[in-house]
């Protein structure tokens, strides 16, 4: 197997997501090898200057075939948007794959990051020797400017059993982005579900801190952050940093009170979610209480304009978290005004149970969003 820095990569779909995770590209092959190890696509001609100038690399307007018999890659990194994926995998990769094998040439791994198709589909077209993983990175690798790697998260899905090296290089690429969490095929949608709607964390607590201030008591979405990721690791009894509620900025009772069952409601809504689409139980609190820690600290941490790039960088237009985010909007957002709106004469308990109900109804849509993805 050849070194890691001696590894030739091709992107097919250089969009947001490819350009969040490009470091570990860098990390891995070294940044003095990129533009002659490492090439792109893209149908985003409006942009492809740029991502040239930015990234050092060779990027190509609308020819994956062109680009991979260019490179000839060991790896090509697979992420158009779901939708198109069924029928560049049935053309470009198998008209690829077929002239790799006439050459007697060795097979390029897929990193797929469409959560669908699953490998098998891959297989199906392109041979059932072709290695397949379907990856789902969190784009955020830096908090506050401090690189992420303990506390990140990326899912892998292997629909077959990949050698011992492949795995352990695909485990090195990505070690930035933290241990990894590995799924199987039918896993990965209704993860998908809860990952989803612990983004939108970020909507809730903008939401909050735009419909405080409109009470005339503004207080800053960093500090109700850290207020409810506080609560949440009360929850779930965080074994990493921790605080104690009573040390945080002084936040008064009423909103107090109305933070302690927003984040409750939130979590029970996802964990119900998880049990209501049978997964299982141990994963799911592993997901749940990684997540929703991972989520509320880069809302404590970042600025507003940092939260809100963070959610372009990831919505991809049409995608799981765009519906997550319409469904936030169109069931949920309510509910959080009026609640503050009220405070503090609103009844606490038939508000929390609502919010937990639609938390999950959301989920599950997301989940079913995700089952159409790719056609």
């Amino acid at each position: 197997m050849k070194k890691d820095t001696d590894l030739r990569i091709t992107i097919i779909g250089l969009g947001n997501l490819m350009e969040a995770i490009f470091p570990c590209i860098v990390e891995t092959i070294g940044r003095e090898n990129l533009d002659h190890q490492v090439n792109a696509t893209t149908n985003d001609q409006p942009d492809l200057k740029r991502k040239q100038e930015i990234l050092g690399i060779s990027v190509i307007l609308n020819d994956n075939l062109a680009a991979l018999k260019k490179m000839e890659p060991d790896i090509i990194f697979f992420a158009p948007p779901p939708h198109f994926a069924p029928r560049i995998i049935r053309n470009e990769l198998e008209n690829y794959v077929s002239y790799i094998r006439k050459e007697s040439a060795v097979l390029p791994e897929i990193y797929a990051f469409p959560p669908t198709p699953p490998g098998a589909f891959y297989e199906e077209i392109l041979g059932k020797d072709i290695l397949v993983v379907n990856i789902l990175p969190h784009p955020v690798r830096v908090i506050g400017g401090k690189p992420l790697k303990d506390e990140g998260f990326y899912s892998r899905t292997f629909n077959r059993s990949w050698p011992r090296e492949s795995k352990a290089r695909l485990k090195r690429i990505f070690e930035t982005m933290g241990e990894g969490i590995e799924l199987k095929p039918d896993e990965i949608v209704p993860m998908m579900g809860a990952w989803i709607m612990l983004e939108v964390l970020s909507e809730v607590v903008t939401t909050i801190a735009d419909t405080i201030e409109e009470k005339g008591k503004p207080i800053g979405h960093r500090i109700l952050s850290k207020y409810m990721r506080a609560k949440a690791q009360q929850v779930f009894g965080s074994s990493g940093e921790q605080y104690d509620i009573s040390e945080i900025e002084r936040i008064e009772a009423p909103l107090q009170l109305f933070l302690d069952n927003a984040t409750l409601a939130w979590y029970e809504g996802i964990r119900n979610y998880f049990r209501e689409v049978n997964f299982p139980h141990e994963l799911s609190m592993r997901i749940l209480n990684l997540l929703m820690d991972f989520q509320l600290h880069i809302l404590e941490v970042e600025d507003r304009q940092v939260v809100d790039k963070n959610t372009v960088m990831a919505a991809t237009k049409g995608g799981a978290l765009e519906k997550g985010i319409y469904c936030y909007h169109q069931t949920i957002e309510a509910i959080l005004k009026n609640a503050i709106i009220q405070m503090p004469e609103n009844s606490i308990r038939q508000w929390k149970e609502v919010l937990s109900g639609k938390v999950a109804e959301a989920a599950h849509a997301v989940r079913k969003h995700g089952m159409t993805l790719s056609g």
